[in-house]
């Protein structure tokens, strides 16, 4: 159908798979183990987020399924994608990432695999923030269940500052959250 070969398209693969690989080993780092700048910045309001390292969460990528296989693919945004986990410091770097499960799976469960599989380790004493989706396990962090969380919920336009601690922790958590939904932004940009 694409007029290349197997050996053509076998030996490009390969190519792009290194490229990939390096580019990895030159982009993706272990967070520094140190309390991040934003925190001690603003030491008030987010002291108690002082062993927070980073944050993760799950992003949709269009990808072509192979034949036969089509289901599993598709999202509930009715798309054919990858679930990728992407990780990140609180200053953007890129920590971890983790590819390959089909766009229909939940971001609990493909952080799970991860977990599993030996790849993804939170640090004894640390901790990674994530949206509710992911659920509570050790070294996640996770908001509030039916409490605002999301920042346009805390614009002056809707129903402005937080009414109580449930929901001024869950506005904290987002704001430092906010690093990987800017980070995978810029990514897809």
């Amino acid at each position: 159908r694409f007029q290349f070969t197997l050996d053509t398209i076998g030996r490009t693969f390969k190519k792009v798979a290194c490229a990939l690989l390096g580019l990895y080993k030159e982009q993706v780092r272990d967070p520094p183990d140190v309390v991040p700048k934003k925190i001690t910045k603003n030491w008030r309001e987010f002291s108690y987020f002082a062993k927070v390292r980073g944050a993760i969460d799950g992003t949709q990528i269009p990808v072509v399924p192979p034949k036969g296989e089509e289901r599993p693919y598709r999202n509930r945004k009715g798309f054919y994608s990858t679930n990728v986990l992407i990780g990140c410091s609180l200053d953007m770097y890129i920590t971890y990432v983790y590819a390959g499960w089909e766009g229909s799976a939940n971001d609990s469960r493909v952080l799970g695999s991860a977990v599993s599989n030996g790849g993804f380790k939170v640090p004894i004493n640390r901790i990674f923030l994530a949206d509710a989706g992911y659920g509570m396990r050790r070294g996640i962090l996770i908001p509030y269940k039916a409490t605002r969380y999301h920042l346009k919920e805390f614009d002056k336009s809707a129903e402005g500052a937080p009414k109580n601690a449930h929901e001024l922790y869950n506005l904290r958590h987002a704001r430092l959250r906010n690093c990987i939904e800017r980070t995978i932004g810029v990514l897809k940009a």
